[in-house]
């Protein structure tokens, strides 16, 4: 379907529920009362309006086309989006000044390529967990699930890209069975 399209269907759902809606508008900024969002304030052209509502829902997107945003939480690590333009991290910023802080596990699409553990076994970084080795980051400290990690490998991508640099902590046990497992 096209964006038109889909536009269209939404803002049927949000007439129904008898949701104001503006298009062709950008928020700038939330209007916040006694540490409460209490509305918002948008631009639509050169014309500037605020308005209040009792309930304020920010969904722009992620950050994937903005590369200060990548550096910041991705280890400076190169990534090129298959987004939008929109998704320059507008929505974050607007939330962290109401008080939103930054998690640590973001939301990552790819490709098909790592889905399988068929595919993660060919990637050995992706297969030591199966072996039972902990992941830790450059402080000594673990920063996910391995165990997650070996059963849902893109689960994997957010946090190595964030850390950078990590280590896998093996015993002689799983040495041995790398030497001997073919």
């Amino acid at each position: 379907t096209s964006g038109a399209e889909r536009a269209e269907a939404l803002q049927g759902m949000l007439d129904k529920f008898g949701v104001d809606s503006r298009w062709d508008a950008e928020v700038t900024n939330l209007l916040i009362e006694d540490g409460a969002v209490v509305g918002v304030r948008y631009e639509s052209g050169s014309i500037v309006t605020d308005v209040r509502a009792s309930n304020v829902i920010i969904a722009t997107g992620g950050f994937i086309q903005n590369e200060g945003m990548l550096r910041d939480y991705y280890s400076g690590s190169v990534m090129y989006g298959t987004g939008n333009q929109y998704n320059d991290g507008a929505g974050i910023r607007l939330a962290q000044s109401a008080g939103a802080q930054m998690g640590k596990n973001f939301n990552m699409k790819s490709a098909d390529r790592f889905v399988s553990l068929s595919d993660c076994n060919d990637t050995p970084v992706f297969s030591l967990p199966l072996f039972g080795g902990l992941m830790v980051n450059k402080h000594g400290s673990r920063f996910m699930d391995e165990g997650t990690m070996a059963k849902h490998a893109m689960y994997c991508g957010e946090p190595l890209l964030r850390e950078g640099v990590y280590y896998m902590v093996i015993d002689d046990g799983l040495i041995d069975e790398l030497v001997t497992t073919p």
